[in-house]
């Protein structure tokens, strides 16, 4: 007498990661998923998913989020991030997408957002053939953008793609109409290695330009200490 018939192994197409069903890809209007690439993992892909939809909350809040209290961010974060988490059909961990894109972008506001002082002009900005996370302008400095990296292993933060990406932007920025001071570059898991990607190709960590979160804060404070005399703020050339 034979034995029972062992179960067959699941299988799932090699398109598609494990928890995305085949409908969400079939669907026509654009989706964060349509932009990203079949990723190794579907730890890697859930962390590039999260991180496209956080910057779509920052897109659509920013210029309110930057003035709010810690907890009146959540507040309008959270529920914000579930209806996007809902939208993209995310299945089976939209709970902790939608508490990761939550922290993601509180945290990009309040430790990594320029004050109020530099001007929000918009996200998905077109430059170097590619399209960049944030766009501002510094009364003194100059445009510049920033480029978010929520991947969670910081071995990723400058693999090739990231590098491609950062040239072309660079580029863009060098061919930029106005005065342009770079692409801040912020791993979100690995702070320490945050860069400023200039015009002309130079790079130098964050920390020790005028761009850094902590000397933003302090122009802020010296911006009002002065009643908005913009000469206590530093010169374009002081980002070299």
């Amino acid at each position: 007498m034979t034995g029972p018939t062992p179960p067959r192994p699941r299988r799932f197409a090699p398109t598609r990661p494990p928890h995305v069903s085949a409908g969400h890809l079939r669907r026509t209007r654009r989706s964060v998923l349509d932009v990203v690439e079949v990723p190794e993992s579907a730890s890697l892909n859930f962390d590039r998913i999260v991180g496209s939809l956080a910057q779509r909350l920052l897109a659509d809040n920013l210029d309110t989020a930057r003035s709010l209290t810690p907890s009146a961010l959540v507040d309008l974060l959270f529920d914000q991030a579930v209806a996007l988490v809902a939208a993209e059909m995310v299945r089976g961990r939209r709970q902790a997408a939608a508490t990761r894109i939550t922290s993601l972008a509180s945290h990009y506001v309040q430790r990594l957002a320029p004050p109020s002082f530099v001007a929000y002009l918009g996200a998905e900005q077109a430059l170097g053939g590619g399209r960049v996370d944030l766009t501002y302008e510094h009364p003194t400095l100059g445009v510049f953008f920033d480029e978010l990296k929520a991947w969670r292993n910081p071995q990723l933060v400058l693999d090739e793609a990231t590098l491609a990406q950062l040239d072309r932007f660079v580029r863009g920025a060098s061919a930029y109409g106005t005065p342009c001071v770079g692409v801040r570059l912020l791993p979100v898991s690995a702070l320490a290695n945050a860069q400023l990607h200039r015009p002309d190709g130079s790079v130098a960590p964050l920390a020790a330009t005028p761009l850094s979160p902590v000397a933003l804060r302090d122009q802020h404070e010296a911006l009002i200490g002065a009643g908005g005399d913009l000469s206590v703020l530093p010169e374009l050339g002081a980002a070299a």
